[in-house]
C-alpha cells in the first residue's frame, strides 16, 4: 500500500468548467430527490477534513507512505481488483408477499451487477473493489422500513456483522419518516461499525419493475459507502462533489437526458447522479481515486498492534 502525490486537479479547477442544467424528466417510481437527506455544505466539508486527517493518521501504518509537497495532498495507491469486500445481505421481507423474500438467484444477480460496475469497461475505469457474498439472513419484520429512525438504528445494531471493511447491505421497502418511498440510502465511511450500512429497495434489483431496474441503486449506494458524493452536490458552487473530473450540475438529473456535455464524462451517465438505471454506467478516474483514498483512510483494517483515533460522526445519504 502506498500514498502517492496528487495526480488530479483541485475542486476549484473543476468549477471553472461549464455547469450543466439537466432537463426535468419524471421518474416512474420511488422518490430519488435526496435533498432533505444530503449532507449540508458544512457536513461535506467536515467529511473532507476527516478524510485528509485519516490519511495522515495512517501514514505510519503502511509502507511506503509519504506526504508530498504542494498541493500537500495524500492519495492511496490501491491496485485494481485488489480489495475483496465481504457482503452480508440482510433481507427484511413481508411474509404476505413472497416476492419480497429475495431468492438466492436474485441476490446473486445483484452481486454480479456490483462487480460489473466496479470492474470497469470501455466506458468506466476499473476500481480496486470486488464484492463477495459472505452470507444472507432473512427477517420477517420491518419490510416497511422507515429510515433515519431509532428503529432502523436498532435493526442495524442487531444485524450488522463484521467491521468497517465489510459491507452490510439491507434490502427492504424503505421510506422517509414523511412516508415517501425511497430507492436506497447509505452511510459515509468513518462512523461506528454498528451504524455502517447500505440499503436498497427490494424492487431495485436486476429485472425488477418489469425489467426497468438493472440493480444500479446498489452501485449508487455503495458509491456513497465508499465516500462518493452526488455529482450534483452543492450545485454549481465550490467545492461541488470534491471531484475534478465530474462536470458540475445545477441539480439532479432524472430520466435519461440526451444533451451533450463537453469532455469525456457526462454526469447523466454517472452512478452518482439520479438518472434511470439504463442511463447510468460510469465512474470517473478521480471518483475511483477518492474511493481508494477513503478505503485506506476509513475502512482498511489497521495492522495488528497499531491504532488510530476514534471514529467520526455517521452521515447518511440517499
Amino acid at each position: 500500500m502506498a500514498i502517492t502525490p496528487a495526480v488530479h486537479a483541485s475542486a476549484a479547477t473543476r468549477q471553472r468548467t461549464l455547469c450543466v442544467e439537466p432537463p426535468r424528466e419524471g421518474f416512474g417510481g420511488a422518490v430519488k430527490d435526496g435533498s432533505a437527506d444530503d449532507p449540508t455544505l458544512e457536513q461535506s466539508a467536515r467529511q473532507e477534513r476527516n478524510l485528509a486527517d485519516a490519511l495522515k493518521e495512517r501514514e505510519g501504518l503502511y509502507t511506503p507512505l509519504e506526504l508530498p509537497g504542494p498541493p500537500n495532498e495524500l492519495h492511496a495507491d490501491v491496485p485494481n481488483g485488489s480489495v475483496a469486500i465481504p457482503v452480508h445481505v440482510h433481507v427484511l421481507f413481508d411474509p404476505a408477499r413472497p416476492e419480497t423474500r429475495l431468492t438466492e438467484d436474485e441476490i446473486a444477480s445483484q452481486m454480479t451487477e456490483l462487480n460489473r460496475a466496479f470492474s470497469g469497461d470501455a466506458q468506466s475505469p476499473d476500481t480496486p473493489f470486488r464484492f463477495n457474498l459472505a452470507d444472507t439472513d432473512y427477517t420477517a419484520n420491518d419490510f416497511q422500513l422507515v429510515v433515519d429512525t431509532p428503529r432502523f438504528d436498532t435493526i442495524k445494531k442487531s444485524l450488522n456483522k463484521g467491521g468497517l471493511n465489510e459491507l452490510n447491505l439491507y434490502v427492504a421497502n424503505p421510506s422517509t419518516p414523511e412516508g415517501l418511498e425511497l430507492l436506497g440510502q447509505a452511510s459515509f465511511p468513518g462512523g461506528a461499525a454498528e451504524k455502517d450500512f447500505a440499503l436498497i429497495g427490494w424492487d431495485t434489483i436486476p429485472g425488477a419493475r418489469g425489467g426497468a431496474m438493472e440493480g444500479k441503486t446498489a452501485d449508487h449506494e455503495v458509491g456513497h459507502w465508499l465516500n462518493l458524493l452526488h455529482t450534483f452536490e452543492n450545485g454549481c458552487g465550490v467545492p461541488g462533489d470534491y471531484i475534478s473530473d465530474t462536470p458540475p450540475e445545477a441539480y439532479a438529473a432524472s430520466g435519461c437526458p440526451t444533451i451533450a456535455v463537453p469532455g469525456p464524462y457526462n454526469p447523466f451517465h454517472n452512478y452518482m447522479d439520479y438518472t434511470d438505471d439504463p442511463c447510468m454506467f460510469q465512474f470517473t478516474p478521480n471518483q475511483v481515486q477518492r474511493m481508494a483514498d477513503s478505503w485506506v483512510g476509513f475502512r482498511m483494517p489497521v495492522p495488528a498492534g497499531r491504532s488510530v483515533p476514534a471514529t467520526h460522526d455517521t452521515i447518511t445519504v440517499r
